[in-house]
């Protein structure tokens, strides 16, 4: 992992106010209520999120309530695994540590409707 990568994850876990024990190429965590997935591809990161103990039955639902502008023009990846609804981005190139918490907050957004059945 390159420095700029490692300095932009403790950013990231900095606000987060969460520590690692040690900063990987992929780290996965489980803080109720959510699943986070952290992946450096090329210095870019990989952020994948998803409520632990909700499951979806229909993602087609969810596919046509999300908008690129709710996650500041960052496209995103919605897909299930054993009911779980997980939503994935590729950070931007230049995207630094502050950018990645804003992101995982969107996310996280938007995960907390689908576990209260809200509307996006």
């Amino acid at each position: 992992m390159d420095l700029q990568s490692s300095r932009n994850l403790e950013e990231l876990f900095h606000l987060l106010n969460r520590w690692p024990v040690s900063l990987e190429d992929q780290m996965e965590y489980h803080w109720v209520p959510y699943g986070l997935m952290l992946e450096i591809k090329d210095q870019r990161l990989l952020m994948t999120s998803w409520l632990l103990d909700t499951q979806v039955q229909d993602l087609n639902i969810w596919l046509t309530r999300w908008h690129p502008q709710a996650f500041l023009g960052v496209p995103q990846r919605l897909f299930l695994i054993k009911q779980k609804m997980m939503i994935s981005c590729l950070c931007p190139s230049n995207s630094e540590g502050r950018n990645w918490y804003q992101m995982l907050l969107l996310q996280q957004q938007f995960l907390s409707k689908v576990d209260h059945g809200g509307l996006v």
